[in-house]
């Protein structure tokens, strides 16, 4: 058996390689070989409760959804990508975990919903430009 990663000889049953350290068994898939791009970013506003909204960041990959309270000078400064790591970020949803993109009830922001329930309302600027690339990218 060798590691279809770096092709050392390894033993029958392993389950990483003692080489690498990849996974056995585990062809990787097109999303995981693209490199991650953005699609789109801009000012985004959070609704965390009735009472509070937090301003930030947010920006659509062409993996994840990403909310950032980060100042727009950092991510200029450092740029988008190595601004966003997950340490960075208020959160940061991989989008094969969005279960459903709509507009909110009074046609003024985002609701993501994650597949495990979890909304999110977001009021997004240029509404219809972000609704169009959530719906390219979500499937």
């Amino acid at each position: 058996m060798y590691c279809m990663n770096c092709g050392k000889e390894l033993p029958d049953g392993a389950k990483f390689c003692s080489e690498c350290g990849a996974q056995l068994g585990v062809l990787p898939t097109k999303a995981d070989a693209e490199p991650e791009m953005v699609i789109r970013k801009g000012s985004c506003n959070i609704k965390k409760n009735m009472f509070y909204t937090e301003n930030g960041h947010a920006t659509l990959t062409n993996k994840r959804f990403i909310f950032s309270k980060h100042s727009l000078t950092k991510i200029a400064m450092t740029g988008v990508l190595s601004a966003l790591s997950d340490d960075d970020c208020e959160f940061s949803i991989p989008l094969s975990d969005i279960a459903d993109v709509s507009e909110t009830r009074l046609g003024m922001g985002v609701l993501l919903t994650t597949r495990d329930g979890k909304e999110y309302k977001l009021g997004l600027w240029d509404l219809e430009a972000w609704l169009e690339d959530l719906h390219k990218y979500v499937k």
